[in-house]
């Protein structure tokens, strides 16, 4: 937000920590890896929120009659898995720089542990240990631990799936390089 000043202390923060991490001092990207790995995690969160809003309520009638833990632990779980299916398929898609989406994966869990350090700050913790500690139970059953299951779900896939794949073109070069000697 820009007022009468200009911009606030913290957009000034945020576009200085943006220019450190991605941008040269001449302002081109330090690492095209770097920032289209970051992007693409962006891409992973919102794919995974989308995934968690349609599944929420379908898997909520879906086992209405169980118990709430056994429901929690499902609405947790069944989202945070498939998204963590579906976001690594990306890897048959790309042809170059496959770890990217490895990548990305670790951006999501930087991203995650920032929230979490976050939120333990944002939680209020006026009303008394008890209500800060029933905020944060909040945050992390709401978006903490369906990320959680997403992110070692997903970064599971994709490594199984970039180091297949990369073992594939590693052998084919080593018998073409065999081959032409």
């Amino acid at each position: 937000m820009a007022d009468r000043n200009g911009p606030s202390k913290l957009s000034r923060w945020i576009d200085h920590a943006a220019r450190v991490i991605f941008l040269t001092e001449d302002g081109r990207p330090k690492s095209t890896v770097l920032l289209y790995s970051f992007l693409l995690a962006l891409l992973f969160l919102v794919v995974s929120f989308g995934i968690y809003v349609l599944m929420i309520d379908v898997l909520e009638s879906a086992f209405s009659a169980a118990s709430p833990g056994v429901r929690n632990a499902i609405e947790t779980i069944v989202p945070g898995v498939i998204a963590g299916l579906v976001c690594p398929l990306l890897i048959l898609v790309i042809r170059e720089k496959k770890k990217l989406v490895v990548n990305a994966y670790v951006w999501l869990a930087v991203m995650f542990a920032m929230m979490a350090v976050l939120a333990v700050f944002y939680c209020d913790m006026s009303a008394g240990f008890r209500e800060w500690l029933f905020s944060y139970g909040a945050f992390m059953r709401i978006w903490g631990w369906p990320n959680v299951v997403t992110i070692l779900t997903g970064g599971w896939v994709s490594w199984f799936l970039y180091k297949s794949r990369s073992g594939v073109r590693k052998e084919d070069a080593e018998r073409l390089h065999g081959r032409s000697r």
